[in-house]
């Protein structure tokens, strides 16, 4: 169909333009200073955390999150991607952006944890406990995931539920401390008794005997082997795991978001 008036021309050129502005991505934010403290919504946003020490709580959809500061605390809503190359980086996300589940992440940073975490009057379930809640009353919480001990500004003071995901600011975070192993190029043996296990460390043997309860590998190129476990989470990269059993189960649950891990249950 051919257009030979003026206003033909216009309306084809407006709605050009409106079509532009719906698809148009929100600026990404930039944060550079050490020692923030920022609550704020994403919007859908690409969020830089490039200073160190900071507290972060973003809540709603946002689009990439890259962590390239260090020691900063990082409360995500729902992330579409988080990339941390960072150190010493504590990242809590409650799911994806959109309807996915989980975010895309890629931790190529040292010693940084990452855990699945809980907005105000959400279920945690842990594995090894029946889950927890965040009640959303008091100035601020000390969520406990996986290994992950992150302070929330403003979100509740939370209450557990059974299980060990969620504590009150300043008690205990969990019935059994969890085992974080960070160091790089070293033979670890340790023995659980129901502890959540995180290796963020590289290139280590690690043994775990007795009944842990999750694991979480964000580290790379490590080989572990584990008596029994309930879930097993890979993020890093490179890794393998060998597995005896699961926790009252056959096998462990398996969340593999890492690139050329192995695992598989010895035999």
């Amino acid at each position: 169909m051919s257009c030979r008036c003026t206003p033909c021309v216009v309306i084809i050129l407006v709605t050009g333009l409106i079509a532009a502005v719906a698809v148009a991505k929100p600026e990404k934010v930039v944060f550079s200073n050490a020692g923030n403290n920022v609550n704020q919504p994403c919007k859908g946003g690409d969020i830089d955390i490039n200073g160190a020490s900071g507290s972060y709580v973003l809540t709603g959809d946002c689009g990439t999150v890259a962590v390239n500061g260090a020691t900063n605390t990082v409360y995500l809503e729902a992330p579409a991607k988080i990339r941390v190359t960072g150190a010493g980086n504590k990242v809590v996300w409650v799911r994806g952006a959109g309807k996915a589940k989980k975010p895309n992440i890629k931790n190529t940073g040292v010693g940084n944890q990452l855990a699945q975490g809980a907005l105000p009057g959400d279920t945690v379930t842990t594995g090894s406990g029946s889950g927890a809640v965040v009640t959303g009353t008091g100035s601020g919480t000390a969520i406990q995931v996986g290994g992950v001990g992150i302070n929330v500004p403003g979100i509740g003071s939370g209450t557990t539920g059974g299980g060990p995901a969620v504590a009150a600011a300043g008690s205990a975070a969990a019935a059994t401390e969890a085992i974080s192993l960070v160091d790089n190029g070293q033979q670890i043996t340790r023995a659980c008794s129901g502890q959540d296990v995180s290796v963020t460390g590289n290139e280590n043997q690690v043994t775990l005997t007795g009944d842990c309860g999750n694991l979480s590998v964000t580290g790379n190129e490590n080989q572990i082997t584990i008596e029994a476990t309930y879930e097993i989470s890979l993020t890093g990269n490179d890794n393998t795991v060998v597995y005896r059993r699961g926790v009252k189960a056959k096998k462990p649950r398996l969340s593999n978001l890492g690139n050329d891990n192995s695992v598989r249950q010895s035999e």
